[in-house]
Parts: C-alpha cells; sequence; structure tokens
C-alpha cells in the first residue's frame, strides 16, 4: 500500500488537533455578505440571489431528524442555456454507506415535493405545504416539543409555553402597551395563541398530517402578528413572575420562527417555481463520492508529536514555541499533559472524523465539472468554522453564515483530485495556528462561549444588482408589479395596471449595516428594477399576479416620499410605520383604509401611499 497521498490527510489531522485545542471558537458568529462571483450571470438560469435563496430553502427542509448526525447540506447545479436543474444532496459521513437510508428517504420526500401538479396560487402552495410537512413531521413535532415521553426534566410543550405567555402578558404595564401601540397585537397574540393550543389537543388526539398542517398554518399566523417580538419582550420575568426564565422570549420566538418556516418555505418555493418554471422539473441528485473517498489513513508505525507540530510552525514573535509554552494556550485539562491531549485528539480525528456535507458537495462538483459550477451552498446548521475556512479558500462556492465553531471531527475526502486544495487548506489551517498563539501571547484572545448553531436567515430576498451591503426591502401586495419613477423628485408617483386592487402588504426585509454612501436623499431608481433608494435604504416595490383571469384591469396608483422630522411628528396616531432593522422575515399587514404606510430604517423614513 503507497502511504505517501496519506501524508496529507495526516497533517491536516494535526493541524485541526492544534487549533481545537488553542481555540475551540476561533471566529464569532457572522452572516457574509454576498459575494459578487466571476463570470457571466447571463449564462445562468438562475439569478444568484434566487439560487442561493433555492439553496436555502431545500437545506432547511433537509433535516428531517433530530440530532446532531447526518446534517445535509445542499447546492443547485443549473444546465446551460436553461436545459436541466439538478439539486445537490448530501450528509455528513463517516463512511461510504453511512445515512444511505436516510439520504433516499430525503430524495423521494424531494421528489414529491416537486410533483408537477396545476391549480391556482393557493391551491398549490397548500399541496406544497402538505408534501413538506408529510417529509419533515419528525422534525416538526420536535420543534413544537410533542415528542417523547413526559419526564421530569423534560422540556415543556409548545403548549405550555404558549399558555404560560398568554398569562405572562397580563403582567405588561398598560402603559406601555399604549406607548408602543400593541394593544391590538396583544388581542391577537392571546387568540391566536389560543388556536395553536386547540390545534395541537386536536392532534394529540389523533395524530393524523393534515393537524400538523393546521398546526404549522396557526404557528405561521402566530408570527405574523404584528410586533410580536416587541410584545414578547414587554413581559417581565424574574423569581416572583409568570415567567421565571430571561430566555423565556427568546425560546418562545425561535420555536415559532422554525415552525412557520415550513409555511414560508412552501411560499418561496411557488413563488421560484411560478417565475423559473425550470424549478418545477428539478432533479435531487445525491452528491456520491467514489468509495475511495472515505479511506482512512493506514500508518502503523505513525505517532502524533506536539513538539513535531509546533516546529513546523516555525517562529512566531520571533521565537520558536516549545511544548510548556504552548500548553498554558490550550484547552486546561490538568489531569493530561499537552502531549496527551494532542496525540489522543488527532488519533480520534483519524479513527472518526467525519467528511461533513457542504465538504462532499464540493468534491463532487469538482469532480463533475459542471460547465456552470454551483455558486452557492448551504446546510441545515450554519457553516462550522474548519467548513466556512475551506469554502472561503475554495472561492467558487458562497455560504451565508458560519457559527465559528472548530469541530474537531473533521476531515477531508481522499482523492487525488483533491491533493492541490487538501495541501492549500494545510497551509490555511497552519497560518490560523500561528495566529492563535501571536494573539494568545498578547493576551488578545479570549475563550468564547458556544455559539447558536441554528439560524434563521432572512428567506424571501428579492433579486437584485445592488450590493447587499445595504437595506434592502421588498413589499408584496395583491395584484402586479409596481415598477418605474419619475426621476429627479422627492415623490414619485406611477400608474399601473392591476386586477385587483391590494388589501394587504407583505413585507420582505434583509437588513444590513450599509457604508457610507454620497446620496442626498432623493429618491433614484435604478435603470433596470423597480427599486427606490433614500441614502441607505433600498426599497423594491412589487404585486403578485392575480389567479383570477377574469377580473376587470383596475388602475392603481402609488407615490413614495422621503419624509423629514417635522413630517414625521404631524403622522396620525396609529400609523402602520415598520422598522426595517427589525424584521428577520416575511411580514404580512393589512393596507390601512387611506392606503397609506412607513417604511424606517436608521434614521431615514420613507412614506408610500397606495391609491386606487
Amino acid at each position: 500500500m503507497n502511504c505517501e497521498p496519506h501524508v496529507a490527510a495526516l497533517v491536516c489531522a494535526e493541524n485541526i488537533a492544534l487549533n481545537y485545542l488553542l481555540h475551540e471558537v476561533p471566529e464569532p458568529p457572522q452572516q457574509k455578505p454576498t459575494e459578487h462571483f466571476r463570470g457571466s450571470e447571463e449564462e445562468y438560469t438562475l439569478s444568484f440571489s434566487k439560487e442561493k435563496e433555492l439553496v436555502e430553502v431545500l437545506s432547511f427542509l433537509a433535516k428531517t431528524k433530530d440530532g446532531s448526525d447526518y446534517i445535509p447540506a445542499m447546492c443547485v447545479e443549473q444546465g446551460l442555456n436553461g436545459a436541466a436543474l439538478k439539486a445537490l444532496l448530501a450528509i455528513n459521513k463517516r463512511t461510504y454507506t453511512d445515512g444511505d437510508g436516510l439520504l433516499q428517504s430525503l430524495k423521494t420526500g424531494f421528489e414529491n415535493i416537486f410533483k408537477p401538479e396545476r391549480g391556482s396560487s393557493t391551491e398549490i402552495t397548500k399541496r406544497l405545504l402538505e408534501m413538506i410537512v408529510q417529509m419533515c413531521s419528525s422534525r416538526i413535532a420536535s420543534r413544537l416539543r410533542l415528542t417523547g415521553k413526559k419526564r421530569k426534566n423534560s422540556k415543556a410543550s409548545i403548549n405550555d409555553i404558549l399558555q404560560e405567555a398568554i398569562e405572562g402578558t397580563r403582567q405588561i404595564h398598560p402603559q406601555k402597551l399604549i406607548r408602543f401601540n400593541l394593544e391590538e397585537s396583544l388581542l391577537l397574540f392571546r387568540a391566536e395563541s389560543k388556536s395553536v393550543i386547540q390545534s395541537v389537543n386536536e392532534w394529540s388526539n389523533h395524530r393524523v398530517s393534515h393537524r400538523l398542517n393546521d398546526i404549522v398554518e396557526k404557528m405561521y399566523r402566530l408570527n405574523n402578528v404584528h410586533g410580536l417580538q416587541q410584545l414578547l419582550h414587554l413581559i417581565p420575568h424574574g423569581p416572583t413572575k409568570v415567567i421565571k426564565q430571561a430566555a423565556f422570549t427568546a425560546t418562545l420566538l425561535n420555536i415559532i420562527r422554525k415552525v412557520s418556516r415550513y409555511k414560508e418555505a412552501a411560499q418561496v418555493l411557488h413563488r421560484i417555481a411560478k417565475k423559473f418554471p425550470l424549478v418545477r422539473n428539478i432533479e435531487i441528485q445525491l452528491a456520491t463520492l467514489p468509495q475511495e473517498a472515505f479511506d482512512r489513513p493506514h500508518h502503523p508505525e505513525y505517532s502524533p508529536s506536539l513538539r513535531a507540530v509546533l516546529s513546523r510552525l516555525g517562529k512566531i514573535n520571533g521565537k520558536q514555541y516549545n511544548v510548556s509554552q504552548i500548553s498554558r494556550f490550550m484547552r486546561n485539562d490538568k489531569t493530561k499533559n499537552p502531549d496527551e491531549q494532542f496525540s489522543e485528539q488527532t488519533t480520534r480525528i483519524l479513527q472518526e472524523a467525519k467528511i461533513h456535507a457542504e465538504i462532499q458537495l464540493i468534491a463532487y462538483c469538482e469532480i463533475e465539472s459542471p460547465p456552470l459550477f454551483p455558486r452557492a451552498i448551504a446546510s441545515s446548521k450554519d457553516a462550522c468554522f474548519l467548513c466556512h475556512a475551506f469554502i472561503q479558500n475554495h472561492h467558487k462556492m458562497h455560504t451565508s453564515r458560519t457559527h465559528g465553531r472548530l469541530y474537531p471531527g473533521w476531515r477531508l475526502p481522499n482523492l487525488l483530485s483533491f491533493k492541490t486544495l487538501e495541501h492549500r487548506f494545510n497551509e490555511i489551517l497552519v497560518d490560523r495556528a500561528r495566529q492563535s498563539i501571536r494573539a494568545r501571547d498578547k493576551g488578545q484572545m479570549c475563550a468564547r462561549p458556544y455559539p447558536n448553531e441554528s439560524t434563521l436567515l432572512p428567506m424571501l430576498i428579492s433579486a437584485s444588482t445592488m450590493s447587499a451591503v445595504q437595506d434592502l426591502v421588498e413589499i408584496t401586495t395583491g395584484g402586479v408589479s409596481l415598477a418605474g419613477v419619475s426621476p429627479g423628485s422627492g415623490t414619485v408617483e406611477r400608474a399601473v395596471s392591476t386586477a385587483d386592487p391590494p388589501k394587504d402588504i407583505k413585507v420582505i426585509s434583509s437588513c444590513f449595516l450599509a457604508p457610507n454612501d454620497p446620496f442626498t436623499g432623493v429618491i433614484t431608481p435604478t435603470a433596470s428594477s423597480p427599486f427606490f433608494q433614500a441614502g441607505p435604504l433600498h426599497i423594491h416595490l412589487e404585486m403578485e399576479e392575480s389567479s383570477a383571469s377574469e377580473s376587470t384591469t383596475k388602475c392603481l396608483a402609488f407615490s413614495i416620499e422621503r419624509m423629514n422630522v417635522k413630517q414625521i411628528t404631524k403622522l396620525p396616531i396609529g400609523s402602520l410605520m415598520l422598522d426595517v432593522m427589525e424584521l428577520e422575515r416575511d411580514m404580512t399587514y393589512a393596507l390601512p383604509a387611506d392606503g397609506t404606510f412607513c417604511l424606517t430604517a436608521h434614521d431615514i423614513t420613507v412614506k408610500i401611499v397606495c391609491k386606487q
């Protein structure tokens, strides 16, 4: 057996073990700005933003079972000239056949979701949700804490939590509700919570799929209660209060948002498929690597040596660090010396490490070498430190977020075609170890707490050619797209055709801190899309097409005006004003009778009036 190809794998395991002993969370959680990929965007049928959106939806749905095993990841491969579309799927694997049953189950589940279906938008979205709930029923029940036996230390179910929240809202000071205009929101929260509790009770008595659908629908409605987050944060907590735990609100919001995401996923999939028919015929492809990719290094005489690895780092801060100097930077286990800790960790990596799903997808695409390389990759969890570092070094794909934690049970596939990337990655790990030692020695790096590894990214993001380091808002109403403005004016108006006048508005938001820009506040449309810009606030108005083709075409006009402080103070009490920076998902609001609502971000406020 030729052991030479395995040398890089041994070095990689040593580098991972060293970095883990130096810092378990090398970087803080962070959301990555959308990168601009080289190459012609026109070659792809789906824009990068839509490809990313589709990948993130699918990867969320692919986690159908609880636990840290078999974490899935997905990417989308587009054919030339829109000829085909493949969704590539992988899960964390220790061996070649690891998790094969789950992969086949996921493939079947996705194929059921994408079965062609005719009908109205409402009917198709309903069927999509039914298929999604069928595929993800176990995971949804777990998120609602409705699985397992009741035990003394078991977590409270969604019913118990909502009932506690309802009682807790009775302790909110009335003046706070008036101050934040949340009286109606409180009444709606209580009503929707009781509706969820009733549906959960019905499901518990007879666990059938359509009743779980009903719970998801009602959780979605609860999620869309205006000012929900702000309302829940007003609930007092403490030893003498109904709510004892400080983390109560965060826990409840997390459950509501993640269960609501299944309904949002159905809406997004329908929305993308309606605009891009190619998505309706998407092929689910398992990204299976060759069996030899899972071979492990076999060196009977090999023995990990921390001293040898440190010598490989060379001089840092002008000196060569030895084991005793490094030991004070490492994870503190007083029962073992640094050499022993390092040796055990390296051996464990070589014997037990998994190839994470994101790495399998990259390796699969490198082997297949498609004409259009996938540009976005996503897992059901935020990318770990090592996956994120590798994706960045690979330079061909984008992942939206990393939690920054280093998992030592991580490895690269054993593929000759991957050796260049492996050598390059080893250099990155060595450089990272040097940085950690340098920072540790200067007291510039302290231990970070374990991060939340599963976060929800904004899902419904409109396509745009603008930079992603801006505030982007897409407003959708029932009808047709609102597009175009008269340039050079602080107020813009435009009449458009619509099947029906709008009755409600859906605000879809992705918020980022904007850099300083030269705009003076005059709203300027982009040349190619219905976007409006007021400083760092960017707005896209869009109306969905009506399914009622026989409806009489009516005319709808709108105006947009940037407001000053004096104008804001003159707004009527109770005006609908939406803070873009607080939006983390799509929200639906009833359109006021006068058709007026306001958007605010940072110190900018914009008034939008829909005129019938």
